[in-house]
């Protein structure tokens, strides 16, 4: 403005720095509220993600648990295999007669299809406690990969959501 109260052609008039700052100011707040749902739609994923996460680490401890478990139960398995003699090393022969007349003669030969049947039952009962534990390890490698790949991605959403709060704060 000049001297005279009149308003110089360089200068715009205020109305017209009011109508500026009044749509720049719309426009900020426009990009403010996307700015807002980014965010929103950011710590929504991360949340997701990250009790995924959580349970996916639940899994893990609960296949540990059953790993465990399946193990204690090889080794006892495996021990009483173990322990009992083989079917060749029991007596094949006619039985032994009784000792105490009038007694029944032992069922050696029962004895031995019994054991023989026995140890077979034991080993596939091995041979299955050892699949069993074998797809525990499988599920718990593929939990533990995808544990580690959601771990990745919380940490890219981390980094997304302090971008876009830098980007909010900063004014940009």
């Amino acid at each position: 403005m000049s001297d005279s109260g009149r308003h110089s052609p360089d200068t715009p008039s205020l109305a017209a720095q009011l109508r500026a700052e009044r749509a720049r100011s719309a426009r900020l707040a426009a990009e403010l509220l996307v700015e807002q749902e980014k965010v929103r739609q950011l710590e929504s994923a991360f949340n997701h993600k990250d009790n995924e996460t959580w349970h996916q680490h639940e899994t893990i401890e609960t296949l540990k648990t059953e790993l465990r478990s399946i193990a204690n139960m090889a080794s006892q398995l495996q021990q009483h295999i173990l322990a009992s003699p083989p079917a060749s090393a029991l007596p094949s022969g006619p039985p032994a007669p009784a000792l105490v007349p009038g007694a029944p003669a032992p069922a050696s030969a029962e004895r031995s299809a019994a054991a023989e049947d026995a140890q077979i039952n034991l080993q596939v009962a091995l041979m299955d406690l050892e699949d069993r534990l074998q797809q525990a390890v499988t599920l718990v490698l593929d939990e533990l990969n995808t544990r580690k790949a959601a771990e990745a991605r919380i940490q890219e959403l981390e980094a997304q959501l302090a971008a876009v709060r830098r980007r909010i704060g900063g004014g940009e």
